[in-house]
């Protein structure tokens, strides 16, 4: 039991972080709609002891040591020699620098009297100080092995008088040093060795558990949870491929597998662990996932000497000659590719299972499971009779779990319209509906049927307007299906649509990311996708409609409910970021996603995002750090100012989910200090950049909270559930709750614990609770009735991430140290694109065009002269006069823009512009004395023809003399009535298309020129077909 029972002083506590201003969270009563209740009347407070006989109790169990004593850390090394190299060189393996120091420690051999443990990296903790002795070298051969071990220096000291960051990390260490001689440790979790299995498809679960050292404000407690873990059975390989992989188990082997079969096994074993036993030793070896291409009397060792005759002469007959090897490699050495037998393969044991974002997540045991599996894990650990804990006198009360202090925050007001619908439905005036299909279905036109009848139903009692008739298309899946996807939605683009309805009937996931790219990048579409077996199997789709129409009213900007304790007369943004790291990226070949979203009025009902991708640095998997974190910002802060007639936020609450404790001051000593930045390239130096408080979303602890009732009957804590006091962080510098702010369907709540970094608005810490609280309720897309684990805005930032991940941003490094797209800049006369890291930017969720970050033009003196000559803009006023112009392009479209050229002289040769865009280059020409008679231009949308007229103020004589025309080259009409020109220039057009799509493409353009084809296209020295970055 917590021993605390005065509630601590938060509101001083918290102001410790930062003063500058006071301000409060919520209006006055007649400012919204219902009163910001007070403290008292808002939360209700539970102390332990109190009138109810429930309690809340957490899965952190209290922990002593002895007194004074004192831990020293010193540096290691430990090497094996390398025959070939001459020397010795780091070891890698964890396990094998484990093993080997263990036994020298067991021996002594360090020092006579000295109790060490080590973390199995370069750290070695002891409570004697040997430091005179040092440095220490101790070398062993065994197994034909020559390994040493070198104790460098004395590093760092630290003691139990005092608990800090680092005497808790060198306990924690010991303590999991103690429990690997207990238990099977895989990555820090401990498994019993006889525990219980269960069968989960082809793979077995296992239930293991974790521990975390902490210091709360009660004390240092011990935090353990149990997970739940895939592994590969420990089995010979073929009978797991024929009884678990193909579900064979009730009939036997008949000695050969179909391509189907092979395809199946391929997708399941690639990069798996096996062992075959051909020799005195085992020996261990990486599936590739492929295999043989001959059967194993075709597969020849050496001279004439075959698989089979190679086997028998070791004394191994294959039995099944007719199945193919697979394809290995020995471990460590990736170059050298082996064909295997099956037969001869078995899975090594304790083999966790690579999870992957396809894969369908382990269930969740129930609460009341959970709760006594936590107590048997601790209750099996024996933390008494072990040197290491006899040397601290270390003590765990683990009899029964913490009964702790909480209160109940309020559940927020929700607000809708007085038709209890939608408080700003938005009207679609033009509507399409699209059926993508690859296979055909008798009831197809039925399924869509019942969708668009139960969407327009949805949309009725929402109030909000469909039009009467809309666009229906089929397409089914080929290899012209981009090409197909780029001609419909060119024309709905053009045709002004406002929205696609997708309903999708594909077995490929691929084509979904097609269509998502083609849309939302390329044409800047929305779209909302359904899935037609769901369409097909539910009974009633009511519901999953409503859902559906609810993301596409908050794509297209509208607001579907709003929370009545958000509403206040101060400007305030509301802004979620988080970094997503690609699963077993262990070469740091996939970029890390950084996703930001920001609330576009102080309600948080409309929000905006931007997305960037960020390699590692070399060596590292990941990139935790937001390395354009400013860039993003800004244009958060010029769009919320765009929505907001000219007013820029004064208060702005950042959440900051994926830090850990050890990166606090990082994230102070960066983070906070680019988003500094970023209100100082935004804000006038007349006014006051605004107040910022700063948190930190940690969902990767092991804490949880459960309510035992007096039956004994353990249930989830109810939503609103809040502790400050007992276990949180003794850390003064970083006050922090716990809010447990959901009611899950499934397993055991799984709490948020929210850290103040910075708190310039000094919000007092019931208040930080409460509009925390309110901003788990602001998700647009969920139900009125339910909330969010986190706050809406960090959730949709994990969101965006996984989704521009899915989508656009999962290709392998090409080479380059960084992601790279563009950015625009004016050079010499022409609008060129700069390599940079990308900044891809959308709407809530992901369905409207990106937009990439934008400088200034700089203005060199052959531009000014180009624009004076030919547009008659003065030098001071063509600065301002791009920009204007340029943002209203992009705007509409991200397209590349085209270099000058003076290729044709003025000699009566004709020349003709296909994809123009904003057609610098026929002006560059007529300046240079081309008669406009000889030049000719077309382009696909009859915006950027407007567009040209404003940029360069000749729109006058270019109408007269209709020089520049809308025009597809699709449209066979408009090839029929060109008249061909002598030079034919195409710049940075046909790589907008697919390899299939190219080659039509280049014949039609052979039909408008007579001599000549030339430009400008990005292209690769290899074969690939990319998605377009526009």
């Amino acid at each position: 039991m917590c021993d605390k029972n005065d509630k601590i002083n938060k509101s001083s506590k918290i102001q410790q972080t930062n003063t500058r201003a006071t301000s409060t969270l919520a209006t006055t009563n007649e400012q919204s709609t219902i009163p910001k209740p007070s403290q008292t009347s808002g939360i209700e407070s539970r102390q332990i002891g109190g009138d109810t006989d429930d309690v809340i109790c957490t899965n952190h169990f209290p922990c002593s040591f002895a007194d004074n004593l004192t831990f020293y850390q010193y540096d290691v090394i430990i090497e094996e020699y390398h025959e070939k190299q001459g020397k010795y060189v780091n070891i890698t393996s964890r396990e094998k620098r484990r093993r080997f120091v263990s036994d020298i420690l067991l021996a002594k051999i360090i020092h006579p009297t000295a109790v060490c443990w080590y973390d199995e990296g370069f750290c070695m903790y002891s409570t004697t100080n040997f430091e005179d002795q040092l440095p220490l070298m101790h070398e062993n051969e065994e197994h034909g092995y020559r390994r040493r071990l070198t104790i460098n220096s004395l590093c760092a000291t630290s003691g139990t008088d005092e608990l800090n960051q680092f005497s808790t990390r060198v306990i924690e260490t010991l303590i999991k040093q103690v429990l690997k001689e207990q238990f099977k440790a895989i990555d820090s979790i401990f498994y019993p060795w006889d525990g219980e299995i269960d069968q989960d498809g082809p793979h077995d679960l296992l239930t293991g558990f974790r521990l975390a050292m902490c210091r709360t404000e009660s004390g240092p407690t011990l935090n353990v949870d149990t997970t739940i873990t895939r592994f590969y059975p420990h089995l010979d390989l073929l009978p797991f491929i024929w009884e678990r992989l193909l579900l064979k188990n009730k009939s036997s082997f008949q000695g050969w597998l179909s391509d189907e079969q092979y395809n199946i096994i391929s997708l399941h074993l690639k990069d798996v662990e096996i062992t075959t036993a051909q020799s005195e030793h085992e020996k261990k070896y990486i599936l590739t996932g492929d295999f043989s291409n001959d059967l194993p009397a075709k597969i020849h060792i050496r001279d004439e000497e075959n698989l089979l005759s190679y086997y028998k002469h070791l004394g191994f007959e294959l039995c099944y000659p007719k199945l193919y090897c697979l394809k290995a490699y020995p471990l460590g050495n990736p170059t050298k590719i082996v064909d295997l037998p099956i037969e001869y393969c078995s899975l090594r044991e304790w083999q966790p299972v690579k999870e992957n974002e396809f894969m369908k997540p382990v269930t969740a045991p129930v609460v009341h499971k959970r709760y006594h599996s936590i107590l048997a894990a601790i209750q099996n650990c024996n933390f008494h009779d072990d040197e290491l804990s006899k040397e601290i006198q270390l003590e765990v009360r683990c009899d029964k779990m913490m009964e702790i202090p909480y209160e109940i925050l309020t559940k927020p007001q929700i607000t809708l319209s007085r038709h209890r619908g939608f408080t700003d439905p938005v009207p679609i005036d033009n509507m399409a509906f699209l059926y993508l299909t690859d296979r055909r279905e008798p009831n197809a036109r039925q399924m869509q049927e019942k969708l668009l009848n139960n969407f327009y139903d949805a949309a009725d009692r929402q109030r909000m307007a469909l039009p009467e008739n809309l666009d229906e298309y089929e397409i089914f899946v080929d290899r012209n299906l981009e090409s197909t996807l780029r001609n419909r939605l060119s024309r709905l683009k053009n045709n002004q649509c406002q929205f696609i309805l997708c309903l999708s009937n594909c077995r490929n996931q691929e084509i979904h990311r097609i269509f998502k790219q083609i849309a939302s990048i390329e044409f800047g579409l929305v779209t909302q996708c359904a899935n037609f077996s769901k369409v097909k199997n539910m009974h009633n789709v009511r519901t999953y409609c409503d859902n559906l129409l609810k993301s596409v009213n908050i794509k297209l900007s509208g607001e579907n409910k709003r929370i009545a304790q958000l509403e206040t007369p101060i400007k305030t943004m509301f802004i979620g970021a988080d970094v997503q790291h690609a699963k077993n990226n262990y070469k740091g070949e996939i970029p890390s996603i950084a996703a930001v979203v920001a609330s576009m009025n102080s309600e948080c009902t409309v929000t905006n995002q931007r997305v960037s991708r960020q390699w590692p640095k070399e060596g590292k998997q990941s990139e935790e750090t937001i390395l354009l974190l400013k860039n993003m910002v800004e244009e958060l802060l010029i769009a919320f100012k765009t929505s907001n007639d000219g007013t820029l936020p004064e208060h702005i609450v950042f959440f900051r989910d994926g830090v850990d404790d050890g990166q606090f001051e990082r994230i102070q000593n960066g983070e906070v200090v680019d988003l500094k930045k970023a209100f100082q390239a935004v804000y006038p130096a007349s006014s006051s950049p605004p107040l910022l408080t700063f948190i930190v979303v940690k969902k990767r602890h092991n804490t949880r909270l459960f309510r035992l009732l007096p039956s004994n009957e353990v249930i989830n804590v109810e939503s609103g559930v809040v502790v400050d006091e007992c276990i949180v962080n003794a850390n003064p510098n970083y006050p922090n709750f716990f809010l447990n702010s959901h009611e899950p369907r499934l397993g055991t709540n799984k709490i948020g614990n929210y850290v103040v970094i910075v708190n310039e608005i000094e919000y007092l810490f019931s208040d930080l609770e409460e509009l925390t609280y309110s901003l788990c309720h602001t998700d647009q897309r969920i139900d009125n009735r339910m909330s969010e684990s986190i706050p809406s805005v960090v959730h949709l930032a994990d969101a965006a991430a996984s989704r521009a991940r899915q989508l656009f941003f999962n290709q392998p490094r090409d080479g380059q140290s960084k992601g790279v797209l563009c950015i625009v800049v004016v050079k010499c006369g022409y609008l060129s694109f700069e390599k940079i890291d990308s900044i891809m930017s959308t709407n809530e969720p992901i369905g409207k065009k990106p937009v990439f970050y934008i400088q200034d033009p700089p203005i060199t003196s052959e531009l000014e002269d180009f624009f004076c000559q030919y547009a008659y803009i003065s030098a001071s006023a063509l600065t301002e006069h791009l920009i204007k112009v340029r943002e209203h392009a992009w705007e509409k479209f991200k397209y590349p823009c085209l270099r000058f050229f003076s290729a044709v002289k003025n000699d009566g040769a004709t020349l003709t512009d296909f994809g123009c865009c904003l057609d610098q280059d026929i002006r560059h020409l007529v300046c240079d004395g081309v008669a406009l008679g000889q030049l000719c231009g077309y382009d696909l949308d009859p915006f950027f023809i407007e567009l040209r007229y404003e940029l360069f103020r000749d729109g006058e004589i270019m109408r007269q003399k209709k020089i520049l025309s809308e025009g597809a080259i699709f449209d066979d009409e408009l090839l029929r009535q060109v008249e061909p020109a002598d030079y034919l220039y195409v710049g940075s057009f046909i790589h907008l298309f697919d390899a299939t799509t190219q080659r039509d493409v280049c014949q039609r353009l052979t039909r408008l020129a007579k001599q000549v084809i030339f430009g400008r296209q990005v292209s690769d020295s290899s074969y690939s077909e990319r998605p377009r970055q526009s």
